[in-house]
């Protein structure tokens, strides 16, 4: 229906327009319209001489000039279909209607389906269609399209299957969830998903890279209004911004205003430690308390693009953070299993209150000297200032009403940094080289004021990374290697302490397709961890009247070893990626304690061995015509620490996702989601998740959108729990409970105005996309 109500429309346009112009409408086998069609008319007498061309707009509605043209052959070409070719006879009185077929195509390096999915050597690649646009309100919620990435609706962010961090870039330029939140569906082309990131990022503990394409040559302005907030005000978050496209020239602007006031946050926890051969005994059980922040971000950016020439952007970013936070409990100590002594009651408060300002100025230039070389180079600038401050008291119910316990904590940094980078890349045939590096210089100053006196640092730290990495890609196999080197130094300019850190990291890849669906992965990676500042200071402070916590300055970088093993099949409207994967690490910094006179010391040590194995799958299925999506992830993680003294430690979790989403129209949208967080061992601690209930209901028209939602359905809250392992030393249980996010209702609604606004297509269609062959217009 909806076709032949196009149809009728092109019959009437056409009879407006001039005998010179050829329209017509392209679609699939079953009647779906296609966007981003190439239309070409080339010479009946040379048929390698071209005459005109044009793309099919979102609605696979074309119009072609045809320049007099009297006989020519007309060729209709897209990814993931048959070529269409017709005799062009000067008719252009009636509209045609093209019907392209799915096919299977080998294309150079890559393997393209009717699916808009390639294979690559380092990198699948989705192609946007039609529908996933109607499906999606931003390019946030477009990051469906990866099935090993899970979006968090609550805090808008996109997290890995694995629990890593994900990277985000938009056409290779650093970029964040908000500038995803900002940026519309129609204006992205391709989703680029680095499942191992590439060597330039080797050093960076990234799990997994994303990098979304847009469409190049876009005209004119867009202002985006998007408000969500909750009854009570706990949760509120504004965001607007604005861009204006003059050719090749983007000017960008946003503002966003996240707001957290929660009054029902509880703090619980319990901690038993050994002291003068009896083990010691804290409870807390907290009450109803406040927490909450104001964060403001200014953010102003200019790009220029230019297809196969050059890319240009340059950005600058401030952010304002004020955090409050305020626990209230009473508590129990004592000794434990003491007949003679009984437990001691009392009260606690713990405040801490945090105001952050930074600034971020980020230039990025890359220039192609042709279609297989190029050459990228980004700086990036920081500054940073924070004034935070702490205090814990804690009394006994006496007469009295007795300090039990006192310390607070005031600290001041300020902190600049510099980071320089420089890649080459050029392409052979069927191999591609990668060479790159980078520098990066911190300066930071910090003033620490608490019991034990005032401390001033200095510090200094610098980072130097280089890289060289080989993509191999044919037919039946493809092949990614790299072998990095990393140097890093920490310079203490009061203590006139330093430490120098040097390590190579290693990654290889190997693809191979087992039938036309399979591709079955291995791959070998390295992550090296240093020592962070923290751990390697040696202040004391205080945790409980008999155990204190410092770092250890002998510790040195250990590096994780992965090994992986996956399978990513697709067919039709089912997608499936599975993996399994051992990592392990010699020498991992591990917690330790050792007793002194009365007081338990809790420190650092490189210890023996790290284990960890890993188990999981992302499904992504499609039914009743596209009409029902249903993404299902499932993960097992098990990790084990071994000890220099023989002691060993373990332990495993089962953890799943299932998200359902119901396009009832274009226009109305329902989802539900259920999320069972893998608890996970990291050093001594096993953090626990709480689980996640989501159900929202959306309904878009045009360019406006609202959508009310539901969170935390079967919970209690948001929850978060830390617990020793069973074999710990030291024995604790921390729990928190955000009671105010339980049962949240919350109303999302965002407004997109375009003015001008349209794809310019260039009629010589020059403009290759050498990725996969094909001719795009964007």
């Amino acid at each position: 229906m909806r076709l032949s109500i196009t149809y009728f429309l092109l019959l009437f346009s056409c009879m407006s327009l001039s005998a010179q112009s050829l329209t017509g409408v392209v679609c699939d086998v079953k009647g779906d319209a296609i966007p981003f069609v190439n239309i070409r008319l080339m010479s009946e007498l040379d048929s390698t001489h071209f005459i005109n061309g044009t793309v099919t707009d979102l609605k696979g509605q074309f119009i072609l000039e045809t320049k007099d043209l009297k006989k020519g052959s007309l060729i209709v070409s897209a990814i993931g279909y048959e070529n269409y070719q017709s005799t062009f006879n000067g008719n252009t009185d009636e509209p045609l209607h093209i019907v392209l077929k799915n096919s299977v195509q080998n294309i150079g390096e890559v393997t393209v389906r009717g699916s808009s999915l390639v294979q690559k050597a380092d990198r699948v690649v989705y192609q946007i269609d039609e529908a996933d646009i109607k499906r999606a309100n931003s390019g946030f919620e477009l990051m469906r399209v990866v099935p090993t990435i899970r979006l968090n609706e609550l805090n808008r962010k996109l997290e890995a299957n694995d629990g890593g961090k994900v990277k985000i870039l938009i056409n290779g330029v650093n970029a964040t969830e908000d500038d995803l939140l900002t940026l519309s569906p129609q204006d992205i082309q391709k989703v680029e998903h680095f499942d191992m990131p590439p060597s330039r990022y080797a050093n960076s503990n990234i799990s997994q890279v994303v990098n979304v394409i847009t469409k190049s040559a876009i005209i004119g302005g867009e202002l985006y209004g998007n408000v969500r907030d909750n009854t009570t005000h706990a949760t509120s978050d504004y965001i607007v911004s604005a861009k204006y496209n003059k050719k090749q020239t983007q000017l960008k602007t946003r503002y966003q205003y996240q707001r957290r006031n929660y009054k029902e946050r509880i703090d619980n926890s319990t901690l038993e430690y050994p002291t003068n051969d009896q083990r010691y005994l804290k409870s807390e059980k907290g009450e109803e308390s406040p927490f909450g922040y104001d964060y403001h971000t200014l953010f102003v950016g200019l790009s220029n693009i230019k297809k196969d020439k050059h890319t240009f952007s340059l950005d600058f970013q401030g952010s304002y953070v004020d955090r409050f936070s305020e626990s209230l409990y009473s508590l129990e100590r004592g000794v434990r299993g003491n007949m003679n002594s009984a437990l001691e009651s009392g009260t606690g408060t713990k405040n801490s209150n945090m105001r952050m300002r930074s600034g971020k100025v980020d230039l990025y230039y890359q220039k192609s000297f042709s279609k297989n070389q190029e050459l990228l180079f980004n700086v990036v600038g920081n500054i940073f200032d924070n004034n935070s401050d702490y205090d814990l008291n804690e009394k006994a119910l006496d007469a009295e009403n007795t300090t039990t316990l006192y310390d607070y904590l005031e600290s001041n940094s300020a902190r600049k940094s510099l980071l320089s980078e420089l890649v080459y890349q050029r392409q052979f045939n069927k191999v591609a080289v990668h060479v790159g590096g980078h520098y990066k210089l911190g300066m930071t100053d910090q003033d620490i004021n608490n019991r034990f006196g005032k401390t001033e640092n200095k510090l200094l730290t610098s980072k130097v990374y280089g890289y060289g990495e080989l993509l191999y890609s044919s037919k039946w196999i493809k092949t990614q290697l790299s072998m990095g080197y990393s140097s890093s130094s920490f310079e203490n300019q009061n203590t006139n302490n330093s430490y120098h850190f040097n390590t190579l990291i290693p990654n290889i890849r190997i693809k191979s397709p087992i039938t036309k669906n399979n591709t079955l992965s291995l791959s070998y990676g390295t992550i090296t961890s240093n020592p962070s500042l923290n751990q390697l200071n040696e202040s004391i402070y205080y945790i409980d009247t008999h155990y204190t916590k410092k770092g250890n300055a002998d510790l040195t970088p250990f590096c994780r070893q992965n090994m992986k093993l996956s399978n990513y099949f697709h067919q039709s409207n089912h997608t499936i990626v599975s993996s399994l994967s051992y990592t392990f690490a010699n020498d991992p910094i591990l917690t330790t304690y050792k007793q002194v006179d009365d007081i338990l010391m809790e420190s650092l040590s490189n210890e023996k061995r790290y284990d960890m194995y890993n188990a999981s799958i992302s499904t992504s299925s499609y039914f009743f015509k596209k009409k029902l999506q249903v993404e299902l992830a499932l993960d097992y993680n098990y990790a084990r620490n071994h000890y220099m003294n023989g002691n060993s430690v373990g332990y495993g979790d089962f953890g799943y996702s299932v998200c359902s989403s119901f396009y009832f129209t274009d226009r109305f949208t329902a989802m539900l989601k259920y999320t069972k967080t893998a608890n996970r061992l990291n050093d001594e601690n096993i953090f626990k998740a709480g689980n996640y209930s989501f159900v929202r209901l959306e309904y878009k028209y045009k360019d406006f959108s609202v959508s009310s939602s539901l969170h935390y359905i079967f919970e209690d809250g948001w929850q978060r729990w830390t617990d020793s392992v069973d074999k710990n030393l030291v024995k604790y249980h921390d729990y928190t409970l955000i009671k105010d996010n339980q049962m949240m209702w919350m109303i999302n609604l965002s407004y997109r105005l375009s003015f001008g606004k349209q794809i310019h297509v260039n009629k010589e269609l020059y403009n290759r996309d050498y990725e996969t062959g094909e001719v795009l217009n964007r």
